[in-house]
């Protein structure tokens, strides 16, 4: 079912870097209100690690604590403000491995637990020609995780995949 093009994935994510806030064990099912993610405050400015706070997912979202989140070379050019849609501050990074650890009310695909992945691509709309072919990635109005939108703190349309 989840790879049907004609099931729209759930959006996946606000997912959470690090919520050992309070020096309690990662696998600890005590969380702190807050977590840690590496933000970009302005256009060439450094990377600066930040306290924000941990956001509940949206009806068809889901929550993913981020384990490891990679950084390549489009990191950089989104630090450098390269992308011409992007906005600041961003929170970069499309390369998230973790487990889900909250579920939307309407999310039926994914359970709390489940070790997933998060990539380049943040979404499509469904509506434009290539989507109407199937062809996703080259979606029109697609959106980038980390660019479109914050990845460690939200990846709101990214595709979620078993890992």
């Amino acid at each position: 079912m989840r790879d049907s093009p004609d099931v729209r994935p759930p959006k996946a994510a606000r997912s959470a870097r690090s919520r050992n806030t309070n020096s309690a064990p990662p696998d600890s099912p005590v969380m702190s209100d807050t977590m840690r993610a590496v933000e970009v405050p302005e256009s060439g400015a450094d990377f600066d690690v930040v306290e924000k706070s941990v956001p509940e997912p949206d009806a068809d979202e889901v929550r993913i604590s981020v384990e490891a989140c990679g950084v390549c070379h489009s990191d950089e050019m989104t630090k450098e403000g390269v992308y011409p849609r992007i906005e600041f501050p961003r929170v970069p990074g499309h390369e998230v491995v973790g487990h889900i650890d909250a579920v939307g009310d309407d999310v039926d695909e994914w359970s709390e637990g489940e070790r997933v992945g998060v990539g380049w691509h943040g979404g499509h709309c469904f509506t434009c020609e290539a989507c109407r072919r199937g062809d996703f990635i080259n979606c029109e109005n697609a959106e980038v995780t980390g660019i479109d939108f914050d990845c460690s703190v939200e990846c709101k349309t990214a595709s979620v995949l078993e890992l």
